[in-house]
């Protein structure tokens, strides 16, 4: 199983081929990914939990703060990249990922906080050892294969569902859990988080460099250099992945032509906006609509 990858392309036809060939993927306390330079989205829900280390979550237009007893739900083709704090030490992490097909969310699961693009919840000591020991038991069911398997892979993923909608209500009820520490010493530069949200609202208008220094109010060539130290990307790639993630959501979504889908997400020319999709997706806008339909 490969677990290194260059770019977003590479990591979505991994995820697809395995899924192709098991109903889920199944990761436990695993140190040994290398950070990859884009973002990321696939066909599948995702159970995301930090065992050691710290960092971000960007998911979305939000930067979720990363620690020991981190837990992150994601829908399907949420957009989302891991930065880690230090880049000497991999993050301790556990993905369970499954498609639809595996495992609908059953009600009253549908509803929130599953229902959003994602959720976020910093677990206690006491609830990280129940979940690292459901985690424990599906990666070896996912591993060893004995007979019954998918079943009981099925029960385990309901038991971790079920357990983080419980965890969640009781935080929503103000229920007497101890205070939990701050997920991180480290935090984004304003400017940074504000820019991410600022573009994830804003990237089907035109934006420029200038314009986006200007909200910050500071210097471009300085604004360009800690953009790509913290988010590991230059704001141009960053405002084209969020494009090309919205052209692939609008083509599964909708039945407009490639044309109308480049000028609302943001590009000025179709023909352009189809050299950008395939260099990203190894695919023309067509192809991946007829692909995903």
């Amino acid at each position: 199983m490969r677990l290194s990858f260059d770019n977003n392309l590479e990591i979505q036809q991994e995820v697809d081929q395995l899924l192709q060939q098991f109903p889920v993927i199944v990761h436990y306390r695993l140190s040994a990914i290398a950070p990859y330079p884009d973002f990321n989205s696939h066909n599948g829900f995702e159970l995301f939990y930090v065992h050691s280390g710290s960092g971000y979550y960007i998911v979305g237009d939000r930067i979720l703060p990363l620690s020991e007893g981190s837990f992150v739900f994601l829908r399907p083709y949420t957009l989302h990249k891991i930065i880690q704090h230090d880049p000497e030490t991999n993050m301790c992490r556990s993905v369970f990922i499954w498609p639809e097909s595996f495992l609908p969310l059953p009600q009253p699961l549908a509803d929130s906080p599953f229902a959003a693009e994602c959720f976020s919840l910093q677990l206690e000591p006491v609830d990280r050892s129940k979940l690292d020991f459901l985690l424990a038991r599906a990666f070896d069911e996912f591993t060893v294969r004995a007979e019954g398997h998918l079943d009981v892979l099925h029960s385990l993923l309901i038991q971790l569902l079920w357990m983080c909608r419980r965890l969640y209500g009781a935080v929503l009820s103000e229920a007497p859990l101890p205070p939990s520490p701050s997920p991180s010493r480290k935090t984004m530069p304003n400017e940074i988080a504000y820019l991410v949200q600022y573009i994830g609202s804003h990237f089907m208008q035109p934006l420029s460099l200038e314009q986006l220094a200007g909200l910050v109010h500071v210097n471009k060539f300085y604004l360009t250099a800690l953009f790509r130290k913290q988010i590991g990307l230059t704001i141009g790639d960053f405002i084209t992945q969020k494009r090309i993630h919205f052209a692939k959501k609008l083509l599964r979504e909708t039945m407009d032509s490639s044309s109308e889908i480049s000028f609302q997400c943001g590009f000025n020319s179709p023909a352009y906006f189809g050299y950008v999709f395939k260099a990203q997706e190894g695919m023309t806008p067509t192809e991946y609509r007829r692909r995903m339909t």
